[in-house]
């Protein structure tokens, strides 16, 4: 149980160190939307604050699966400061390799040209160029519904929850049934942070603990 906290405290404080130490640090709030995570609606390099480019690359590491291994690190920063591209040999590719199994470090999720994110772990991200999208659902199975981009964009707009069709095993009176569950999974009512009248900008909830 201990174990179980202690990890759960650690993944809360990383998500805070990449909040505070990295995003609201290197970029303009103007640029982000806070959503449970920070989501960058451009590549993060291309929007640091003017005069941070360096401190960011020296500190990429801490944050980030590494791109260049230590003998070629100076020369990967040098690379990124001048808007270059960087090229990779055998063993920076090794490096990132390794990294990308690290666990604390943040990596890039899903690269697209649009999302709507309505909760924790309710999202859809889509490319329209490649014609892609990941979507996630915490309640709904996405094996039995179809979860597409407009269904999200459905629920954003005209504010009412997209129900989905569940179905499993459950043990009942000692023995496995199946189930067959219609829930109402995908939802725009959001109860951590106060959502504003452009329904997409959040503010803290006014609540007074009275103890």
């Amino acid at each position: 149980m201990y174990r179980l906290l202690l990890v759960s405290l650690f993944s809360k404080l990383r998500m805070l160190e990449f909040y505070y130490d990295c995003i609201d640090r290197f970029v303009d709030r103007k640029d982000f939307q806070y959503v449970e995570i920070a989501r960058i609606w451009r590549s993060l390099e291309s929007i640091l604050k003017p005069g941070m480019e360096r401190e960011f690359w020296e500190e990429y590491w801490m944050l980030f699966p590494r791109r260049a291994c230590e003998s070629h690190n100076s020369e990967f920063i040098d690379c990124m400061l001048s808007g270059g591209t960087w090229v990779q040999g055998s063993c920076c590719k090794q490096i990132t390799k390794h990294d990308f199994r690290t666990p604390g470090l943040f990596k890039e999720e899903y690269k697209g040209t649009g999302a709507v994110a309505l909760n924790s772990k309710t999202y859809v991200c889509w490319d329209s160029v490649k014609n892609t999208s990941k979507a996630s659902s915490k309640v709904i199975n996405k094996r039995l519904n179809v979860l597409t981009a407009d269904v999200y964009k459905g629920v954003l707009q005209i504010q009412h929850p997209f129900t989905g069709i569940n179905r499993g095993f459950i043990k009942k009176d000692r023995q496995m049934v199946t189930y067959r569950q219609s829930r109402a999974g995908i939802t725009y009512y959001y109860a951590m942070r106060q959502v504003l009248e452009d329904g997409v900008s959040t503010t803290p909830l006014d609540i007074t603990l009275k103890f």
